[in-house]
């Protein structure tokens, strides 16, 4: 399968930190830190946030550029098979 997303390009490119928030929906107030991978990178493995047989959580990938600027992705929700 082709990813619909590919890796950012910009040169100020500081690197990737991935975020979950318990449930279906993303919610930032609730949102912990997964993860942080440096440029280059192209996955990250966690089992944050589906510890249990039927947890759900909704995972964003936030691009961190080096101005400080961060660009959130479309949010994924994943449920742990039962």
């Amino acid at each position: 399968m082709k990813n619909r997303r590919a890796a950012s390009a910009a040169a100020n490119l500081q690197g990737y930190r991935v975020l979950v928030s318990p449930g279906s929906t993303f919610n930032p107030a609730t949102a912990t830190i997964a993860g942080s991978t440096p440029p280059g990178t192209h996955a990250l493995s966690t089992a944050a946030g589906l510890f249990n047989p039927g947890d759900v959580a909704t995972f964003v990938t936030v691009t961190l550029l080096s101005d400080g600027t961060e660009i959130p992705s479309n949010p994924i929700t994943i449920t742990r098979p039962v």
